[in-house]
């Protein structure tokens, strides 16, 4: 029941995947979101807003905004798939019932949050291409596991 980091460089590496995901995600964030969002709270919290600001600014000057679908709606896919990679890399090859558990626990927050912003009990916008791209990660990664119980 793994995707299959089995050696300690195996799971380091799914820890560096993890975390190069998760940093993505929020370079996207903070270059190409408003900056009203809760998060940019947080940087003026810790005084790193200006940084923060900075950074964002540097990127933009790079790159052009992309398309809407990669703003708004890739980091979130980003940050499911660095959850989950970071589950399997702190689990390793331990198959068990457990790890599933956790992973799917954490699916279904992913995946409920946005369904509840449908009905407006989370705060932020229901969006389907939000919604399906998590929904196949997850069934994605059921696939693998359930594969991997027939090696």
């Amino acid at each position: 029941m793994s995707l299959g980091f089995s050696c300690a460089s195996s799971r380091w590496a799914a820890m560096v995947i993890s975390a190069t995901l998760m940093l993505f995600g929020g370079l996207i964030y903070i270059t190409y979101r408003d900056h009203s969002l809760l998060m940019f709270r947080w940087f003026d919290v810790l005084g790193v807003d200006a940084w923060v600001a900075g950074l964002g600014d540097q990127i933009l000057n790079l790159y052009s905004p992309p398309n809407a679908w990669f703003v708004y709606s890739l980091p979130n896919l980003l940050w499911l798939i660095s959850g989950v990679l970071l589950f399997e890399a702190i689990w390793g090859r331990i198959a068990s019932r457990q790890k599933v558990i956790w992973v799917s626990a954490f699916c279904m927050v992913a995946i409920g949050a946005e369904l509840l912003q449908w009905v407006n009990i989370v705060p932020g916008t229901f969006d389907v291409h939000d919604l399906w791209p998590m929904v196949l990660v997850y069934l994605a990664y059921l696939a693998v596991v359930k594969w991997g119980q027939k090696l």
